[in-house]
C-alpha cells in the first residue's frame, strides 16, 4: 500500500518519521503525542512534501506555515500556521453527502468543517486547603483520558472485524472529543468497513476540509493483515461499478486511492464527482491541485509587493461589518491594542474567533492561536470601506468588503 521508494523508520514512519511541515501546527504536522503509538503521518508526510492537494487558496490558508519576511523598516511576522477559511466562514461551506440523524445528535454534525482544537495541557497546581470542584481544564482532562480509552478499545474491536461496536465506542470518545479530526477519520474508516458508503464520505470531506488524511501506514496498522483492507476497498470498487452515479461512493474511492499514492486514479474519481455534484468545492479544488501539482513542486507563497497605499494598522481600528451574496454576514472589531474578535453567521449556524493580530505590508493577520490564523490581503477604498481579501486566493475570489 504504500509508495515505493519513501524512506520508513523502525516504527514504519514515512520519511524516516521526520514532519515536512514549516510551523508547529497540531492537525497537520503535529498531531497530538497521544496519537503516536498507531498513527503515522499524512499525506504528505508519505511523500516528503507539504500537503499539496489542499484547495488553491489554502497556500496560506490551508495549513501552510510561512515566515513574513519584509523590507526593512516593517516587523517581521514569525512562522504563521494556518487554518482552513471553512472554519472562519470566508468559503461558504456545504458537505454534499451529509445527512443529519435522527434524533438530534450534536456532536457528529459533518454540515460544518471539523474545528481542530490544540490539546489543553494542565500544569501540576498545589493541593488547596479547600476544594470547591473541578476546573474546566481538569474536567477536559478527564473528558480526554476517558475518551481515548474509548478510542482504544474501538481500535481493538476493529482489528477483530466487530465493526459495528467499534463504531459506538468511536462515537462515545467523539461526545467527549469532538474537534479531534483523527477520531472522525477512524470513524469514517469503520462505516467504510461496514459498506456505509453516504456516511463514510460526509465524515471524510469534513476531515479533509481541513487538512490531508492519513498515509498508508496508518491504514495498515488497523487491520489485521492489509488482505482485509484490500478486500473492503474492492467492495467499494464494486459498488462504484453498480452505481456509476454515486457520487459519495466516488469521493471515497478518490480518499483511498490518494493515501495509497495512486494519483491518477483518484484525479478520474475526482472528475466524476466534480461533474456529478457541480457545488461540490472540495472535490473541484482537489482535482485542480492533483493537476498542477508535481512530487517535487513547492507551492507558492503569497506575493508580497510593496503596495502603492500602505494601510496602517490604526486606520482598520473599530467595528467592521459585511455581508455576502449567500446571505453570510461578518462582524469584525479589531482594537487598538492588537485584539480582534470575528463573528460569521451563516444559515442556522455561527462561528466566532478572538485573538491577536498584526497588520504588516497590508496584509492583515488574525491569530485565533498558534494553529489557527486567517491572512487577508486588504486596502482601504475609504475611511470606513475595507477590503479583504484571502492571501494567495483564487483570482476570481471577490474577497469581503467591510464597512464601519
Amino acid at each position: 500500500m504504500h509508495r515505493q521508494g519513501a524512506p520508513r523508520d523502525n516504527n514504519n514512519r514515512p520519511d524516516g518519521g521526520r514532519r515536512q511541515f514549516a510551523g508547529n501546527d497540531s492537525h497537520w504536522s503535529h498531531r497530538p503525542a497521544y496519537h503516536d503509538h498507531w498513527y503515522h503521518g499524512d499525506w504528505h508526510g508519505h511523500w516528503g512534501r507539504p500537503w499539496a492537494y489542499h484547495p488553491h487558496g489554502w497556500y496560506w490558508g490551508g495549513g501552510w506555515g510561512w515566515g513574513l519576511g519584509f523590507a526593512a523598516g516593517v516587523a517581521t511576522v514569525g512562522v504563521v500556521s494556518i487554518g482552513s477559511p471553512w472554519g472562519w466562514g470566508y468559503y461558504s461551506y456545504w458537505n454534499p453527502y451529509w445527512v443529519a440523524p435522527v434524533g438530534g445528535v450534536t456532536y457528529i454534525n459533518y454540515s460544518q468543517p471539523i474545528i481542530v482544537a490544540p490539546p489543553v495541557v494542565v500544569a501540576p497546581q498545589p493541593t488547596p486547603a479547600v476544594v470547591a470542584g473541578p476546573t474546566p481544564a481538569v474536567d477536559e482532562q478527564d473528558n480526554r483520558e476517558k475518551a481515548l480509552a474509548f478510542f482504544e478499545n474501538a481500535r481493538a474491536l476493529f482489528q477483530r472485524g466487530d465493526y459495528q461496536l467499534a463504531l459506538s465506542e468511536t462515537d462515545r470518545a467523539v461526545a467527549l472529543m469532538p474537534n479531534d479530526s483523527l477520531m472522525h477519520e477512524f470513524r469514517a474508516l469503520c462505516l467504510f468497513a461496514m459498506r456505509d458508503y453516504k456516511q463514510a464520505a460526509a465524515a471524510i470531506y469534513a476531515v479533509l476540509s481541513v487538512g490531508p488524511g492519513w498515509d498508508a501506514a496508518t491504514v495498515e496498522g488497523l487491520y489485521p493483515n492489509t488482505g482485509v483492507y484490500k478486500e473492503q476497498l474492492r467492495a467499494l470498487e464494486s459498488h462504484r461499478d453498480q452505481n456509476p452515479n454515486a457520487a459519495d461512493a466516488r469521493f471515497l474511492l478518490a480518499y483511498h486511492y490518494l493515501l495509497a499514492g495512486q494519483e491518477e486514479s483518484a484525479a478520474a474519481e475526482l472528475a466524476a464527482v466534480v461533474e456529478l455534484e457541480p457545488k461540490d468545492q472540495l472535490s473541484a479544488q482537489l482535482l485542480k491541485g492533483l493537476s498542477d501539482s508535481s512530487p517535487d513542486e513547492q507551492p507558492p507563497g503569497p506575493t508580497l509587493a510593496e503596495p502603492d497605499e500602505p494601510v496602517a494598522a490604526a486606520s482598520l481600528v473599530g467595528n467592521w461589518r459585511a455581508t455576502r451574496s449567500d446571505g453570510s454576514k461578518f462582524e469584525l472589531n479589531l482594537s487598538d491594542d492588537n485584539r480582534f474578535s470575528w463573528k460569521c453567521s451563516q444559515q442556522d449556524k455561527d462561528q466566532q474567533l478572538s485573538g491577536t493580530y498584526t497588520v504588516a505590508n497590508n496584509y492583515l493577520i488574525l491569530s485565533a492561536s498558534g494553529e489557527n490564523a486567517l491572512v487577508g490581503r486588504v486596502s482601504l477604498a475609504s475611511a470606513d470601506k475595507l477590503r479583504f481579501k484571502l492571501a494567495g486566493g483564487s483570482p476570481s475570489d471577490p474577497g469581503l468588503t467591510f464597512t464601519r
